[in-house]
């Protein structure tokens, strides 16, 4: 950006840069005077241009008042003061239906409001998730959703099946368009891999993961029939367009990539379904928990990947099942502690952790606000 085009919030954040944080937050620098560096304004005209004048930067600096340009048209959209509606149960739902957004301040005034209302408790817990900006004709959604709760049909399946059965199955017309790839759940094979991929994901790691992931890459392409090369790897990295994606290309021939190019892709595909687990699915299953549908045990082998308490509490700051296994393993659970969501450790466990590699080393030592002493014996 030319320095004649810099506003002010833009030239402080540049003065904000010119330091790096690790230089401002250090053990050796005890204050914060890098936050504030002396900064020289030099005229030149070839960085500057002909005509600049660096004292107008400087004059700048001595206004306090930060002008803020909104450039995102959604925000401006739902800042609109344009569209008010009634909080009340039925009253938020037909302004869903006419209005097809919602602002923020209504759904929170909503829930303030009706926090101790028996009668709105499913519409509060799929606000609260975000469900209703899945669906269009959200108003029609809800009392699909509602007359669901009344079936006993489905209380028995597994965990993915009862978001499928819930949230997915029947509702094709429904799902707003970005939603789609929701629509791979009507096939059971897709259901099936995330049934494996959400266990993987908590008891191997990442490199068994990949290994994993190849290896079923590896079974795709060794069938006969060309529907087990078509694999979905979501929009960005996708190079055809599969049914239901409305032109976006979301999908890639297994049967054309190399072993180097599945490695690549298996890395892909794990950040991927990671994301949408955590940030679109587990709403679904956040809702079916509150909702008693899906019990304690089963909401805790899906964000934990166990029922164990105890395991839950380490995995909780930070530590991973399999970490959890290996301290388990070697009988050192015990020499840790964990008080006000701190880590601690005993002397002992000191001991143990002198003698592992650096990698080991390197995944425990992350887990301490302080660094571990290894030489105070």
């Amino acid at each position: 950006m030319q320095q004649s085009q810099m506003k002010l919030k833009e030239l402080n954040n540049l003065i904000g840069r010119v330091n790096r944080l690790n230089d401002i937050f250090s053990e050796q620098n005890y204050n914060l005077d890098k936050l504030s560096p002396r900064i020289h304004f030099l005229n030149d005209q070839y960085f500057s241009g002909k005509n600049s004048r660096m004292y107008n930067k400087m004059k700048l600096l001595r206004n306090y008042v930060f002008e803020d340009e909104v450039k995102n048209p959604i925000l401006l959209k739902g800042l609109s003061e344009e569209n008010s509606f009634d909080t009340s149960s039925g009253g938020l739902l037909e302004d869903l239906e006419e209005l097809g957004f919602v602002k923020v301040k209504d759904i929170e005034d909503f829930l303030i409001v009706n926090e101790d209302n028996e009668e709105s408790f499913f519409l509060r817990m799929l606000l609260e998730n975000n469900i209703h900006s899945c669906y269009s004709s959200f108003n029609e959604v809800f009392e699909i959703l509602q007359s669901k709760l009344d079936s006993n049909d489905w209380l028995d399946l597994d965990l993915v099946d009862k978001v499928y059965f819930f949230f997915i199955k029947d509702m094709d017309y429904y799902l707003q368009l970005r939603m789609g790839n929701l629509l791979r759940f009507n096939r059971s094979k897709v259901r099936d891999f995330y049934k494996n991929f959400i266990v993987n994901s908590h008891s191997l790691s990442l490199k068994a993961q990949i290994n994993s992931m190849v290896g079923y890459f590896n079974y795709l392409k060794r069938n006969d029939s060309y529907i087990y090369h078509f694999f979905y790897i979501g929009e960005g990295f996708g190079e055809i367009s599969g049914r239901n994606e409305n032109g976006r290309k979301s999908y890639i021939d297994l049967s054309l990539k190399s072993y180097k190019e599945l490695v690549n892709i298996a890395i892909i595909k794990i950040k991927n379904e990671t994301d949408f687990i955590s940030f679109t699915f587990s709403n679904f299953v956040n809702v079916l928990h509150q909702i008693g549908v899906v019990s304690e045990s089963e909401y805790n082998n899906f964000m934990y990947g166990t029922e164990v308490r105890e395991n839950i509490e380490y995995i909780k700051i930070g530590l991973s099942i399999p970490l959890i296994s290996f301290l388990k393993n070697n009988d050192q659970i015990k020499n840790l502690n964990i008080q006000n969501g701190r880590l601690s450790y005993n002397r002992d466990f000191l001991i143990f952790y002198k003698n592992l590699d650096a990698l080991k080393k390197f995944e425990i030592s992350r887990l301490f606000r302080q660094e571990l002493n290894v030489d105070s014996d």
